[in-house]
């Protein structure tokens, strides 16, 4: 399929995946591009294209395509509204699968998610009535990093207790990440591990609660 990443960010998942799966076509999107960005990227990344809006992305009526939309959802006030445009413009292809990340949990919403641009956090249940809404099969679906939910409940009701919550954390995001190579590497693996671990579990039916939420849409035209 080629894999299309709405809201790529710094395009490292669609590189990535471009180069381990050897992709036919990726694209990658993000309303945050600049035109200097656009021409840095289509100059250094071979065999992606890049855009800011996509609507600008040709469907195909006989076409098949992945859609990434990992951690996107979150920072739109209209989720909704969004969703039901790229459903809308993707839906003339033949056949689409849509693999949507977004952090889980409200009652962890806090000055974290706030300094995040988070609008809300979801539940399986919630991040499914959206595909449902638009005739969308829902193939797959569960949480991942259950014990970054345990760390995270903790932090928040420290946060609670020592009435901080409108104080910035002094670092957000994995962009602030400097812990070296060897703790990075043992960090990815335990996550990693977490992620398999809860994935088992969610083949089973057994939805374990994490950090995050994931679902995987599929449509085919009939």
């Amino acid at each position: 399929f080629p894999s299309h990443d709405i809201g790529c960010g710094d395009a490292y998942v669609i590189s990535r995946l471009h180069t381990e799966l050897s992709l036919s076509r990726a694209i990658g999107v993000d309303i945050n591009f600049s035109e200097e960005h656009l021409l840095k990227l289509d100059g250094n990344v071979v065999g992606i294209d890049f855009y800011r809006d996509f609507h600008e992305i040709q469907v195909s009526e006989d076409g098949e395509y992945l859609i990434l939309l990992n951690d996107v959802l979150e920072h739109i006030e209209d989720d909704l509204s969004f969703f039901t445009s790229v459903v809308s413009h993707f839906k003339l292809a033949k056949s689409l699968i849509f693999y949507v990340t977004v952090p889980a949990f409200q009652f962890v919403f806090s000055q974290h998610d706030i300094d995040l641009l988070h609008y809300r956090r979801y539940t399986l249940k919630s991040l499914g009535a959206l595909g449902k809404k638009y005739q969308l099969e829902i193939s797959e679906r569960g949480y991942f990093f259950f014990g970054l939910l345990t760390i995270r409940t903790l932090q928040f009701l420290l946060e609670k207790l020592k009435s901080k919550s409108n104080s910035k954390e002094s670092s957000i995001g994995v962009n602030h990440w400097n812990r070296g190579r060897v703790i990075t590497r043992l960090v990815t693996s335990i996550l990693y591990l977490d992620y398999l671990t809860l994935r088992c579990f969610s083949r089973l039916g057994v939805h374990i609660p994490g950090l995050s939420a994931w679902s995987i849409f599929t449509y085919r035209k009939q």
